[in-house]
């Protein structure tokens, strides 16, 4: 399996198009966005990437008559699910020199992310009581 590398000039088209998606998807200007919508439109953008490249991966298999494992896992307090994306895409670099003509930090930004977890502290945090009526039950 070969990695996909991003081109040079990557980081400014993804600029552009986090820009584009704060204007039109936000109605915000560069300097008035906040860490949130910044998030919300490098998410967007690096979504469209991602699809692009799942569709691509569909469409090779699909030529290839390849096989197919299909995992099933009950694993529900995923975390924060971006900058594992930006890693797994090979972009981080390539977003972090994108947000670098935006106003706030591409860490701060990454750090919006609320957490996909059970918002409260974990798997039956301060719900004892509550876990073990519905294991007796």
């Amino acid at each position: 399996m070969t990695r996909h590398q991003p081109p040079p000039s990557l980081s400014s088209e993804i600029g552009r198009e986090i820009a584009n998606q704060l204007r039109y998807t936000f109605g915000q200007r560069r300097d008035e966005a906040s860490p949130y919508e910044l998030f919300r439109c490098l998410g967007l953008v690096v979504r469209q990437h991602l699809i692009d490249r799942f569709l691509e991966t569909q469409e090779r298999f699909r030529a290839s008559d390849s096989k197919s494992v299909y995992y099933l896992s009950m694993e529900f307090l995923i975390g924060r699910s971006l900058e594992n994306n930006l890693h797994n895409l090979d972009m981080y670099e390539v977003c972090r020199n994108a947000m670098a003509g935006f106003p706030w930090d591409m860490d701060f930004d990454v750090e919006s992310e609320p957490d996909a977890a059970l918002g409260n502290g974990g798997l039956l945090t301060g719900n004892a009581g509550s876990a073990r009526q519905w294991i007796r039950h």
